[in-house]
């Protein structure tokens, strides 16, 4: 139930955030996708020592310009994240709050926080061994190609643990998510 509140107010934050989009001059819309790929950190030596997993990621966004230079631009983003082996694959529906620095017309950077929900998991014997909230930070470089196509890289550092119950895993250590996107776009 929780969940489906939650997912319920971010669609409600970007829907608002687009209607308002729809008013206001200069303000882009636009999806983009492409991959991650994601690793575990954690101070257990068994979780370094597991494969990254390469995972399809697509989002809807809005950006909204405070001026020629700087822009905000929240987002809703699916995530496939975790690890290679089956038990550590876990999907995120992803907000992404970025605060974007035009550093020229065809190069920008871009920071800011994001909160993810958990939408699956790898169930092994059912049980619910992912957290269903995480927190991360995350920056990167975008490129416009033209005035419709870009492309981004962005690195996403986790800053909470992953991990319902950490006996389920056999580790007994928090294990964080990262990863890296690449991923090509289009504005609306």
């Amino acid at each position: 139930m929780k969940r489906f509140f939650l997912l319920t107010a971010m669609f409600t934050l970007l829907s608002v955030f687009s209607i308002h989009a729809q008013r206001v001059t200069g303000v882009l819309s636009g999806f983009k996708a492409g991959i991650n790929v994601s690793s575990l950190n954690s101070d257990a030596t068994e979780i370094d020592e597991i494969d990254a997993r390469v995972g399809f990621q697509a989002a809807f966004f809005v950006e909204i310009p405070f001026s020629r230079s700087f822009s905000f631009q929240p987002e809703l983003q699916y995530s496939a994240q975790g690890g290679k082996l089956e038990e550590f694959r876990v999907n995120y529906i992803h907000l992404p709050l970025m605060l974007k620095y035009n550093v020229t017309d065809y190069l920008n950077i871009h920071l800011g926080p994001q909160v993810g929900l958990k939408i699956w998991e790898w169930e092994q014997d059912q049980n619910d061994n992912f957290n269903n909230l995480n927190y991360a930070v995350s920056g990167g470089l975008g490129a416009n190609l033209s005035d419709n196509f870009f492309i981004e890289a962005r690195y996403v550092y986790g800053l909470s643990n992953i991990t319902e119950d950490v006996n389920e895993l056999n580790v007994d250590q928090d294990i964080k998510n990262s990863y890296v996107q690449v991923s090509l776009g289009y504005r609306l």
